[in-house]
Order: structure tokens, then sequence, then C-alpha cells
């Protein structure tokens, strides 16, 4: 069964995967509940994106 964080970082992959130009985009991944905690820096390197969204499942357990 997936969780409802498993499926937000799922459809956050997808969305960087198709709109994200790798080399010409920026893109940050940040977390919040009471503060913001940026987990990725912008970048313009999409498999470090991919790499922060992916690490979240562990974050939210």
């Amino acid at each position: 069964m997936e969780t409802q964080i498993s499926c937000a970082v799922k459809a956050s992959n997808e969305l960087v995967k198709n709109l994200h130009r790798d080399g010409l985009d920026r893109g940050i991944i940040a977390t919040f509940n009471t503060s913001m905690v940026v987990r990725q820096a912008f970048t313009k390197d999409e498999a470090s994106l991919h790499r922060s969204l992916n690490r979240l499942t562990n974050v939210a357990s």
C-alpha cells in the first residue's frame, strides 16, 4: 500500500522529469510544517532533485 508521502514523492519526481530542462532550469526541494526546511538548495542538476525527493520518504517516517 502506498502512503501519502510516497504518492507525493512519485508525483513530484514525474513533475521534475517532465518539466525540468537539465542545465537550464533550477529547482529546490523544501519541506514545511511549522517552519520550512531546505532539503536541496537551488540546483540545475535534475539527478540531485530526484535524489533529494526520494530521501523524503525517510524523513516522513
